[in-house]
Parts: C-alpha cells; sequence; structure tokens
C-alpha cells in the first residue's frame, strides 16, 4: 500500500485527471486484425506487378515477359493485361488472348471489359467463350472505368466517351493515359500536364508531367508517370496527387495501379 504524504485531496484528483487526459490523447495502437485486414494497393514498373506495404517491402507479386499495360480486380480475382494476353494475376493463369495489343481493363457491373487497339470489348458475364464489341473509337483505346454506373473510355485522339452510346464527355489537347473514379468524381490525366475532373471540365491539378496511372486507395489520390529527371520532384514512383508526397519511391517509372480488397492481400501475404 502506497501512501501519498502531504498531497491534498484536490491535488489528488488533479493528477488523477491529467493521467486520464493523457492517455487520451496518445495515438491507439491498432488492432492486430485491422492492420492485417486492409486493403492493399498494386502497382505495375515494366513488366513487375508489386504489393506496396507501408514499413516495408514491397512484394513482387508477378513478373511477365514484357509491359504489362493494365491491372484490374474483377470478381475476386486480380487480372492483368501483358501485349495480347490476360492473365490471373496470382496464379499466373492466361483467360483471354486478343489479336491486337491490350492496353485497358475495367470491371464494370459484372463483366470485364477490354481496351484492345481502337475497340472496347467484354465478355459477357454468362458466355465467357463470347466477345462483344461495344464501341470503336478513331484512335487507340488507352483507359476505361466504371463511375456511377456508366462505362467511360478514353484514348489516343485526347477524347472521353461514355462508351454505351458513345456520348462524347470531353476532350483533352493530347492522349488520355487513364481514368479514374475517386470519391464520386470522375478524374482522367495522361499526355497533357494535368489531372482533371472529368464530368466538370476543370483541371484538379496542373503538373509538369505526364500521368500515365491515377488510382483512388482509401480515401487518397494516387498518381503514377513519368517524375524522374523533374526538380520538383525527388524520384520516379507513387505520388499523393493534391499533396505531392512521395509514398513510394521507386527506379522506373509507374505505368498501372490498382487497389484490392483485404482478401487479395491476405492471398499475397497472409501474416
Amino acid at each position: 500500500m502506497t501512501i501519498n504524504k502531504g498531497k491534498t485531496n484536490e491535488e489528488l484528483v488533479e493528477r488523477y485527471l491529467a493521467r486520464l487526459k493523457d492517455q487520451k490523447e496518445k495515438p491507439q495502437e491498432e488492432p492486430l486484425e485491422e492492420r492485417t485486414h486492409r486493403s492493399g494497393l498494386m502497382y505495375v514498373t515494366g513488366s513487375k506487378i508489386f504489393l506496396h506495404r507501408d514499413g516495408k517491402n514491397d512484394i513482387l507479386v508477378a513478373k511477365g515477359d514484357s509491359q504489362i499495360s493494365s491491372l484490374c480486380y474483377h470478381d475476386g480475382e486480380l487480372y492483368h493485361a501483358e501485349e495480347c494476353d490476360v492473365y490471373k494475376t496470382l496464379v499466373g493463369e492466361k483467360v483471354k488472348e486478343r489479336e491486337n495489343i491490350i492496353n485497358a481493363l475495367c470491371s464494370h457491373n459484372g463483366e470485364l471489359y477490354y481496351g484492345v487497339g481502337k475497340d472496347v470489348l467484354s465478355t459477357p458475364r454468362d458466355r465467357n467463350d463470347m466477345i462483344s464489341i461495344i464501341a470503336n473509337r478513331d484512335s487507340k483505346v488507352r483507359a476505361l472505368c466504371s463511375h456511377g454506373g456508366k462505362l467511360y473510355d478514353g484514348g489516343e485522339d485526347g477524347i472521353i466517351y461514355e462508351t454505351r452510346g458513345s456520348k462524347k464527355i470531353a476532350e483533352r489537347e493530347d492522349s488520355v493515359l487513364t481514368l479514374c473514379s475517386h470519391n464520386e468524381e470522375l478524374y482522367d490525366a495522361g499526355e497533357y500536364y494535368a489531372v482533371y475532373k472529368t464530368l466538370t471540365d476543370k483541371v484538379l491539378k496542373g503538373l509538369i508531367i505526364e500521368i500515365h496511372a491515377l488510382c483512388s486507395h482509401e480515401g487518397e489520390l494516387y498518381s503514377g508517370g513519368n517524375y524522374n529527371g523533374r526538380k520538383t520532384y525527388s524520384t520516379n514512383g507513387i505520388y499523393k496527387v493534391l499533396t505531392d508526397n512521395v509514398v513510394v519511391p521507386l527506379e522506373k517509372m509507374v505505368t498501372a495501379m490498382c487497389s484490392v480488397p483485404p482478401e487479395i492481400v491476405q492471398r499475397i501475404s497472409p501474416k
């Protein structure tokens, strides 16, 4: 038993309340279950696909024989496109083969869509052996995005369409390389040194680089592009769009990104 000599009741109460305040202000350690069951940020550099991990080395998930153009989470699986082929990334299984280079993949309303050459194609959910031509463009389709229940595409002619019906939504002065749905807004970027709010045609962020990939992940909008050699940026890698803070410093340029749910992260890194 400890006896506090010379301390009044008021002083003891004040010390007790101060300890309670200090405990409340200290950051609480995140439960282990929440730390190990988070969504994951996947990214592509060249022919390699990685899972980013905060405070740890990123995990090499897959390596292709050539440039990987796109990543997509669809129906419980991660997919990637490598030249004319589509693979289930985590098992290395080729699931589709096209006659032309595949520049974009997108999951929309339960179906997997492809930007192949100048066409937007889809595979009906109940007929995996079939291919449907959804739209044909005047230039290569470089980006696809599902947003607000609609599918959008953008390409090398700088035009962004609502895919079904081919309604022109916006036009840029150079190639559209990426589209992204983030916090109820559709964004686009490419070879025109800015990130746009697509549907309102307003510039979100002016840049001095070309953006090849946008990704919405855990409430943040991320970008990957040709940062190397630009004095505003310290390195290639993945950046937060609004703050220019580098999240993943890399030697090579990031050309595709994808946010995946916890079950994919668990399959890649169980611990």
